[in-house]
């Protein structure tokens, strides 16, 4: 018994292109269709949108939100957004599991306890910023903080 041929794969130029793997890799990893299309030789972007429409490659695309917002914000410089956008871009990605699921961190903290940089003076501000040095009685709060925390055995 024969099966019927799927009428887009004999007319799709990507489904019968020689880089058609590379051509959806870059598609999932949300290259511009029209970026695809003139990397890749093809007649147009539409061509690029017919291909993934028909082969379901949206929803794996927007299963990869990770690759959009990490090149949204990698072409920052060049794409000039405002400070806002960027902002809200590496929030986003901070939020995101390796699956590209939002996962919210909460981080706890002794109320009593301020932001390290709050007890910092200027000069130990700038140390740290500069040469990543940190003060001497902050180093002596971590050692005692590794001295207080429960060891973890492998047994």
């Amino acid at each position: 018994m024969k099966t019927k041929a799927n009428p887009h794969t004999q007319a799709c130029g990507i489904c019968r292109h020689p880089q058609r793997g590379a051509i959806e890799a870059a598609f999932l990893d949300w290259i511009p269709q029209a970026q695809i299309a003139r990397d890749f030789k093809l007649t147009d972007r539409q061509v690029v949108r017919r291909h993934a429409r028909a082969m379901n490659l949206f929803k794996k695309r927007d299963a990869n939100v990770r690759s959009a917002l990490s090149s949204f914000i990698e072409r920052g410089a060049r794409l000039k957004p405002n400070p806002a956008s960027f902002v809200a871009a590496c929030t986003a990605l901070s939020k995101l599991d390796a699956e590209g699921r939002t996962v919210d961190v909460v981080e706890k903290r002794n109320s009593s306890e301020g932001a390290f940089w709050e007890e910092m003076t200027n000069a130990e501000a700038l140390a740290y910023a500069e040469r990543n040095e940190l003060p001497e009685w902050m180093k002596q709060q971590v050692r005692d903080t590794q001295l207080r925390a429960p060891r973890q055995t492998n047994e």
